[in-house]
């Protein structure tokens, strides 16, 4: 058994903040060193009962401003005891009181506008070896999680460990120093004597016949007197671990299954399956058991609730038919026709709860493929509703209490045309995309957490809500309030709704939202807050799958109301440009972070609603093909799922060149009309906006060099609200998808 300790650092790069020189010259990258990065672990020795301590420290620093890292040790052999920051990395916060079990630490250098550089050691571990301990070696490790620069750019620190050696105890050693010396004899006659001494008596039985007694005496002080005599270890048996005690059971086991489960749901393939569920007092102590595809696991009712969770997990399953049945002595609940497949959130704003009904009302009925309006209502297809304007009566709207489960029941629903006409158009077309892309062979089931109009504080969960600092507390009104388009109520997007589904492994998240956080403060700030946010999520759910992909959509282009307009209906816009540029920034910040790129999906320029436009298939298509493409299936390749995305930024020492180097070109960098020219590129200002355009030229199959004018405070692609692919933007990959969008200051 072993216990985890993890150093979680925060990763904030707050580009907007920064008021620094150029990071980088001309052709530089973040690690120069030819050493590689490395953790290194102290080693030490003790017997039984003793403390040690170990020093974790870091060598060969390329520079970063962020780290985390997790520590492993036996713990039927180690206790720890203590754990005290060496202060090397400036910000560490103090542990917790207990180190009971794994918690997290931080080194808050987010606003740092240089990486740190320093070596040596960055925290002393104090250990205490178990009476009980076996003597032999056990290794305290430290193995890498995740460490990054100013820029976002990543560094991996190879991993380190250390022996804390535990010694057997010496025949004849009474003071426990590991020296047999004249002392111990006296010690031992004075012990014989009837002095009121401390002795481990296992080392006094120097005959090993199992008693202390004068012959034990005589026998040492004749080795100490140099008899040829050979003292022995005492032998120390390995430790049997305690049994776990039968709990005493009920007469009476009743239980509710949480809600977040019920038949006609997908349970994600290949992670281990977790059920859960409460239970009545008298009911403490009981047994639940859940079966499913074969397969059994118990747990039992503590403190009103219960956990089961399987040893095994299981692949894709389209079959009809299988249930989950749980289960205890007195009473039975079966979950019927439970696919297995792949669980996505689809979460976000206006454009997320935009449903199937409206689609249709736009969609030509006889264009089957882009309407969704045909027979493929048979398909492998469940979803999940959840709308702010179904409050969960269970917790205050608004406040910092997790609801422990969704008040609705029956939550899950097949995907058939009386179903899906209220739900998510681009989560449905997400998951309709992906069946079809993988020949309906891996079902897909769609949780919907949509708020109209709520900026990104009203989904955030406590943790990160309160380390950003993206609302407050208004006494008068008695709930947090976030800040934003519409900002009131904050955090109850996640506490009323995405909590509930916390234990529930997920394959990923599809994620439309920002429009409400349009504005420079929120814009800013946005990349890092969501970033963080995710690393949050991706700790919360999956066991295997930590590293969950998240697919963001791009904003596509946005009208201004032309002139001599005469609808009847106002018309919608918002100056989306800058936001869709900071979030493009994310797919650096963060592994499987996918933009979903949407330069090409939009160009009514008449339609009075460019806010919520009905581009929602081909959004949801490239989307759903750059899920198949991350998790190998349909044989579709990332090259021609996604367009290029930005992978780094270098400028020359003048800072009048910019070099950008893309992922995702397949044969190479192009421009869609075959134009010299790449246009879309604009410098960024010292108000971190949109400044004068300029263009570029493609100058290697995956690079771009872009010339900027003097004050130039960096560099951005398609970070004007209007801007269009073929028009005023042209570059893409081979396969003719635009490149992404994206917003880098560099510094004054």
């Amino acid at each position: 058994m072993k216990k985890l300790l993890c150093f979680t650092l925060v990763l904030s790069l707050m580009f907007s903040m920064l008021t620094v020189g150029p990071l980088f010259s001309f052709g530089e990258t973040a690690v120069m060193d030819t050493l590689s990065p490395a953790y290194t672990v102290s080693g030490a020795s003790c017997f039984p009962g003793e403390t040690v301590e170990l020093y974790v420290a870091i060598e060969n620093n390329p520079g970063i401003i962020s780290l985390r890292c997790q520590i492993s040790y036996n713990d039927y052999a180690l206790e720890l005891v203590d754990i005290e920051n060496l202060s090397l990395l400036e910000g560490f916060t103090s542990p917790p009181d207990s180190l009971s079990s794994s918690f997290p630490l931080r080194w808050a250098n987010a606003l740092a506008a240089e990486n740190n550089e320093s070596n040596g050691e960055i925290v002393k571990l104090t250990f205490t070896a178990k009476e009980s301990a076996a003597p032999g070696s056990y290794t305290v490790s430290v193995d890498h999680l995740e460490a990054r620069t100013v820029m976002g750019q990543k560094v991996t620190f190879l991993s380190g460990s250390g022996d804390v050696e535990i010694l057997a105890p010496l025949v004849g050693d009474a003071d426990g120093d590991g020296e047999v010396t004249d002392w111990d004899g006296v010690l031992f006659e004075r012990y014989l004597a009837g002095w009121p001494i401390e002795i481990n008596t296992a080392v006094l039985d120097v005959d090993g016949d199992g008693d202390v007694n004068d012959w034990d005496a005589i026998i040492l002080n004749r080795y100490l007197a140099g008899w040829p005599i050979e003292l022995t270890p005492v032998e120390v048996p390995t430790p049997t671990p305690e049994p776990e005690p039968t709990p005493e059971q009920p007469d009476t086991v009743n239980f509710t299954v949480a809600k977040v489960f019920s038949k006609n749901m997908v349970i994600q393939r290949n992670e281990p399956v977790q059920v859960w569920g409460f239970a009545d007092a008298a009911s403490e102590g009981g047994k639940v058991t859940a079966e499913f595809m074969g397969e059994k696991a118990s747990a039992f009712i503590e403190n009103g609730e219960w956990m089961i969770t399987f040893d095994k997990s299981f692949p894709a399953n389209a079959n009809k038919g299988n249930s989950l049945k749980v289960y205890s002595k007195t009473m039975t609940v079966e979950l019927t026709d439970v696919l297995v497949g792949d669980v996505y959130f689809v979460a976000g704003q206006s454009n997320c709860a935009y449903d199937m009904n409206t689609h249709w009302s736009y969609v030509d009925a006889n264009d089957i493929e882009r309407s969704g309006r045909n027979a493929d209502y048979d398909l492998p297809i469940r979803i999940n509703y959840n709308t702010q304007n179904s409050p969960n009566t269970t917790v205050k709207r608004g406040g910092d209490v997790e609801a422990k489960d969704i008040t609705r029941s029956n939550s899950w629903r097949i995907g058939n045309k009386s179903n899906i006409g209220s739900f998510s158009a681009i989560g449905y077309l997400f998951a309709r995309n992906y069946v079809l892309q993988t020949g309906g062979e891996v079902p897909v089931g769609m949780i919907e957490i949509d708020g109209n109009g709520q900026p990104l504080g009203a989904f955030l969960c406590n943790e990160v809500a309160e380390e950003y600092n993206t609302d407050k507390y208004d006494a008068s009104a008695g709930y947090y309030k976030t800040t934003g388009v519409n900002a009131n109520h904050a955090r109850f997007l996640y506490n009323e709704f995405m909590a509930p589904f916390q234990n529930m492994p997920i394959a990923g998240i599809l994620w439309y939202q920002g429009e409400s956080d349009y504005s420079a403060t929120e814009a800013n700030r946005y990349p890092q807050v969501f970033t963080a946010f995710i690393e949050y999520m991706r700790g919360t759910h999956n066991t295997v799958n930590k590293n969950f992909p998240v697919y963001f959509i791009e904003f596509p282009s946005m009208y201004t109301q032309p002139s001599g307009y005469t609808g009847s209906q106002g018309w919608a816009y918002m100056d989306v440009g800058k936001i869709r540029g900071m979030m493009g920034n994310m797919v650096m910040m963060s592994e499987n972070m996918f933009q979903v790129q949407s330069g090409d999906v939009w160009a009514d320029k008449t339609f009075w609603n460019n806010l919520h436009p009905n581009c929602k298939y081909e959004q949801a298509l490239r989307a759903a093909k750059i899920a198949c493409a991350f998790n190998g299936e349909g044989d579709i390749t990332m090259d021609n799922a996604s367009g290029p995305i930005i992978e780094s930024v270098t400028y020359s020492a003048d800072g009048l060149t910019a070099i950008i180097k893309y992922k995702n070109v397949g044969d190479g960098l192009k421009t869609i009309d075959g134009s010299d020219t790449v246009r879309g590129f604009n410098n960024v200002s010292s108000g971190n906006y949109a400044g004068t355009s300029v263009t570029g030229t493609i100058v290697g199959k995956d690079t771009v060099e872009v010339k900027l004018i003097s004050k130039s405070y960096g560099v951005g692609y398609n970070i004007k609200t209007t801007y269009y692919f073929g028009n005023e933007i042209n570059l893409c990959n081979s396969a003719g998808i635009p490149a992404g969008a994206f917003m880098l200051k560099r510094g004054s």
